[in-house]
């Protein structure tokens, strides 16, 4: 009987291990069936998103709004009318970097048809005619040694029509300016006018003196000569010799002022010693009538360089438009800072 309640016992055991093997297999079984649910479980909502936006992209559900288009350029702002004064494009005006540029305002000053003639409103930069990287000619002289800077050659030219043209333009903009073809003659030749101080020189001197305009271009940005200069600005009566450029004053820009450019009081440059009266009497009725409301308010005014060469030994002047009683200056250092008026042709 003891051996039969043994062996039960056994039978017993081996019974209850082998259910305890049989359920742990089963629950090894049973998480390998979750896992791939689970995993199905993440596909199938992925699917449905991916589903959902396919849906939205077909227009099954609210659309998204679209990403806002950059600024269009303003273009041209104003009537293009002789006289007037338009803004288009946009510069460093203020001198606060921080800020960001400022909006460009030009003087329409002349018309060809379609075609107007603008330029800058202020002086509104200071750079040398020509620097280090501007190239040389050989001037046509009677021993034709001289080496001269031509409007060509010069680094201004080139500043203008990449650096200028670049900063002051969208790409839109840019398509607006017309390319001119630019001739720049003998400024003693075309003006009529020597500096009283080179009056008594000969003419094979002068010649020698003289500088040449040098080689014609195509530009989108130029400075005036002073052929467009006396034609667009037309200096009135002579007085003493000197014709008056009411029309040529000019204001320059704080940023101008921080390149260089020298900078007078208005209330001052018609005080010059000597024939007091006689300056403040052309001021009031030959100059002041054409003189900007605003450069008088501003109360300081500068002047700018042509492209045209001046009278001065070696080719290395440019003429200056003075902003004062004497109108032109024809020995304006090519090296020296002086104050920008770009200035460019649009199609109206």
């Amino acid at each position: 009987m003891n051996g039969n309640r043994k062996t039960m016992l056994i039978i017993a055991c081996i019974v209850a291990v082998y259910f305890v093997a049989l359920n742990s297999v089963l629950q090894s079984k049973l998480e390998d069936i979750k896992e791939p649910a689970a995993a199905y479980s993440e596909t199938t909502q992925l699917a449905t998103a991916s589903a959902e936006t396919e849906g939205n992209a077909a227009g099954t559900a609210e659309p998204e709004p679209p990403a806002p288009e950059p600024p269009a350029p303003e273009g041209i702002v104003g009537e293009l009318a002789v006289g007037n004064v338009v803004t288009f494009g946009s510069y460093e005006q203020d001198a606060d970097l921080d800020n960001g540029k400022e909006p460009l305002e030009w003087d329409v000053i002349g018309q060809d048809g379609d075609r107007y003639l603008l330029i800058t409103h202020y002086v509104i930069d200071g750079k040398s005619f020509s620097d280090k990287t501007s190239d040389h000619i050989i001037q046509a002289n009677d021993d034709a040694t001289a080496k001269q800077l031509t409007w060509a050659k010069s680094s201004i030219r080139r500043w203008l029509n990449n650096d200028f043209f670049v900063d002051a333009f969208a790409g839109c903009d840019q398509s607006v300016i017309l390319q001119t073809h630019v001739h720049t003659s003998n400024f003693r030749y075309v003006a009529g006018y020597v500096s009283e101080t080179y009056a008594h020189l000969s003419d094979s001197e002068l010649k020698k003196m003289d500088s040449i305009g040098g080689d014609d271009t195509d530009d989108y940005v130029f400075l005036l000569s002073v052929e467009e200069f006396a034609e667009n600005f037309q200096p009135v009566n002579p007085w003493y010799g000197k014709k008056q450029c009411g029309r040529a004053i000019v204001s320059p820009t704080e940023y101008a002022k921080e390149q260089g450019v020298k900078s007078k009081k208005l209330t001052t440059v018609f005080e010059a010693p000597g024939d007091q009266e006689g300056l403040s009497n052309v001021y009031v009725e030959e100059i002041q009538p054409y003189v900007g409301k605003d450069y008088v308010e501003n109360g300081e005014i500068c002047s700018w360089i042509t492209r045209t060469p001046g009278v001065y030994q070696g080719g290395s002047a440019v003429v200056l438009i003075t902003s004062d009683y004497s109108c032109f200056d024809p020995a304006a250092a090519k090296g020296a800072v002086n104050g920008i008026r770009p200035a460019i042709w649009v199609e109206g």
